[in-house]
């Protein structure tokens, strides 16, 4: 745990890594990351939050 972050704000941190981005990316070489990859992820995750599917 860094020692500027909070154990909640860590967890939370880590949560959103977890759930939401490592799904996406966690498997995908950084050379193969473009800038349409991750305005899709973040259109995604719009819809997500929004409860669109």
């Amino acid at each position: 745990m860094s020692n500027n972050w909070g154990a909640v704000q860590y967890d939370t941190e880590k949560t959103i890594i977890e759930d939401r981005i490592l799904p996406t990316f966690g498997k995908l070489k950084l050379q193969a990351l473009t800038p349409r990859t991750i305005k899709s992820f973040y259109a995604d995750l719009g819809r997500s939050i929004r409860g669109i599917k």
